[in-house]
């Protein structure tokens, strides 16, 4: 009985997991260059790319074509 109860929650967790939702409202303008500069990373999900790796900074510039140009630089234990 109790196994019939724990599909019947978990039928409906998942169920509620499938609600639409309220779209997400964009807005009208957004001050791109008070983002530019220096980020400095606090919590990551590494990639292979960056086993190793602590103290990372990325780093975002404006293109002059608009485009935003990103580069990120890290330590790394040998």
């Amino acid at each position: 009985m109790r196994y019939k109860f724990s599909l019947l929650v978990a039928f409906f967790l998942l169920l509620n997991g499938c609600m639409t939702q309220a779209p997400i409202k964009a807005v009208p303008e957004v001050n791109l260059k008070a983002f530019m500069g220096p980020w400095y990373v606090i919590g990551h999900i590494p990639t292979f790319i960056e086993k190793n790796a602590f103290n990372a900074i990325e780093s975002y510039e404006l293109n002059e074509d608009g485009t935003i140009g990103t580069t990120s630089l890290s330590m790394r234990d040998l």
